[in-house]
Formats: structure tokens, C-alpha cells, sequence
């Protein structure tokens, strides 16, 4: 059966052609994207879409299905959480290492922004002593924590770290034939080629105390 060529069809056929020469199905100029839309058109689609979300949920309705309504605190009805809650466990699942990789760069961005804030990059609360990069509360959970899981090992964690081919330092994988992994090896290196590293050297070295190194390797 011939299929009957309205508005819909024609508009439908505009689209796709638009799409194929890489011009923005809204307005028909060059798209600046990744995405069907231009960046104008999408900035536009995304605000009235944001208004419409917003209109459901203050009228009680759900703004996913349009269908169901919602309670309380709610964003989303139970039936549409549900779904969005299975699509995601498989997605997980079947994307694992993808998926890894995207939470660790958003939590990166998001511990980035919360420290030059000033907040602590692990809840983004404010930071009582700026010294530090987590607020007291969160210092004393991962101390607790820490020492939770070194008494159910019932070792040191310097221990565990050494038993375990883990860095001295922070606990990740270390570098063949070495007890730190790359990155605080470079970082002790850093420190150590340090002005004030050198400073202290050479004043130990003055005064005759301590351990410093010779041209030659050896120790003193």
C-alpha cells in the first residue's frame, strides 16, 4: 500500500536531509555539534524542556511518563524509576570499563571544582582548616574507616601495603622493583630536587649531622 505523502511525511524527509548534509534539522544552518542540533537550537530545545519537566512536577504530575502522578518530594514516578533503574543496571553491566571511566573523570571535575571553591572535595561542605582537602567530619570517617579495616586484617597498613605489592604511600599498584607506585615517585623526586630540599641538605651537610650523599654515591 502507497504511503500517503502528508505534512508529516515531507517534514520528516527535510530532516533527514538536513541531517545528511550536516546542517541543523531546526533551523537549517551549519551544525557546531556532535548532536543533531546546533548549539543555539539545542540551548533552546533544552530550556523548554526544562521548563516543561518543571511545569509536570509543580502540577503533581510525572514529568517522564505524563501519566502518573507524584507525591511529596518526588521527581519521578515509582513505575518510571523503576525502568530507569533496570536500563541502567544493564547498561552498567554490559559497559563496565566505560562506565568506570566516566564516574572517576565527573568525581575528578567535581573534587576540581569544590577545591578551588575552597570545600571539601569529598561531601562539599565548607573546609573548617584549609590546610587540609577534606572537611573534619570526612578526615574522621576515612580515619575510622581506615582503622576499621586494619583491625578486621589485623595488620599494620604499612604491612599490608608492603605483603601486597602496594605503594608505601597511597596504597596504589607500585613500579617493578620499587616500593612506591609512578606517581609518588615522581612526586618524592619532585620534593626532594626541591630549593628548600637542597637548603636543608647543605645546612646538614655544614653543621656535620645526619646522612647526605657524596658525588660519588656513597653515604656519609
Amino acid at each position: 500500500m502507497e504511503e500517503v505523502k502528508n505534512s508529516a511525511y515531507y517534514a520528516r524527509i527535510r530532516r533527514e536531509k538536513l541531517i545528511d548534509d550536516g546542517l541543523c534539522p531546526a533551523c537549517g544552518k551549519t551544525n557546531d555539534t556532535d548532536g543533531y542540533y546546533c548549539k543555539k537550537c539545542a540551548d533552546e530545545r533544552k530550556k523548554y524542556a526544562r521548563l516543561y519537566y518543571i511545569g509536570y512536577q509543580q502540577a503533581g504530575v510525572c514529568p517522564k511518563c505524563r501519566k502518573n502522578s507524584i507525591l511529596g518530594d518526588e521527581k519521578t514516578c515509582p513505575e518510571c524509576r523503576a525502568i530507569y533503574t533496570e536500563a541502567m543496571t544493564k547498561y552498567i553491566k554490559k559497559n563496565r570499563e566505560q562506565w568506570n571511566e566516566y564516574q572517576k573523570k565527573m568525581h575528578k571535575k567535581a573534587a576540581d571544582e569544590r577545591r578551588e571553591k575552597g570545600l571539601c572535595v569529598r561531601c562539599g561542605r565548607k573546609r573548617e582548616n584549609q590546610r587540609f582537602k577534606n572537611c573534619e567530619r570526612c578526615r574522621r570517617i576515612m580515619r575510622e574507616q581506615s582503622r576499621d579495616k586494619r583491625e578486621n586484617l589485623n595488620i599494620t597498613s604499612r604491612e599490608y601495603r608492603r605483603e601486597n605489592g602496594l605503594c608505601f604511600f597511597c596504597g596504589e599498584p607500585v613500579v617493578d622493583g620499587l616500593k612506591v607506585c609512578e606517581r609518588c615517585r615522581q612526586r618524592n623526586k619532585a620534593a626532594a630536587n626541591s630549593e628548600n630540599a637542597v637548603k636543608a641538605r647543605q645546612k646538614m651537610k655544614e653543621e656535620g649531622r645526619g646522612f647526605y650523599m657524596h658525588r660519588n654515591g656513597g653515604r656519609r
